[in-house]
């Protein structure tokens, strides 16, 4: 397992407003002390660890979730030529990605 410290906890925000604010929230940690934390004053305590690792794990989830639904919002949208589109355009992709395996048809 990774461990839980300040570029552990950089690497996953987003730069979202208010993010801060909100991960004080849920996790239990202070703003002060999160601050400190990204700011590399202060180091992760053994007992805010799985609380920010929680925190991310769920909002992941969350993230995903989001991003699906707005996919799907999209291709309600779309007439069929342009999903037609959409889904040849996805495959080609995934065929330049390495390692990627051929589309199935």
């Amino acid at each position: 397992m990774d461990e839980i410290n300040r570029k552990w906890i950089r690497e996953r925000l987003t730069g979202g407003r208010g993010e801060q604010a909100r991960m004080s929230s849920v996790t239990g940690i202070s703003t002060d002390k999160l601050a400190k934390i990204l700011n590399g004053t202060r180091r992760v305590q053994a007992d805010e660890a799985p609380k920010l690792f929680k925190y991310f794990q769920a909002q992941g989830v969350q993230f995903e979730e989001d991003r699906r639904r707005s996919l799907l919002d999209i291709w309600s949208q779309l007439r069929p030529e342009e999903q037609d589109f959409l889904i040849r355009s996805a495959k080609g992709l995934l065929s330049q990605s390495p390692g990627a395996h051929p589309p199935e048809e």
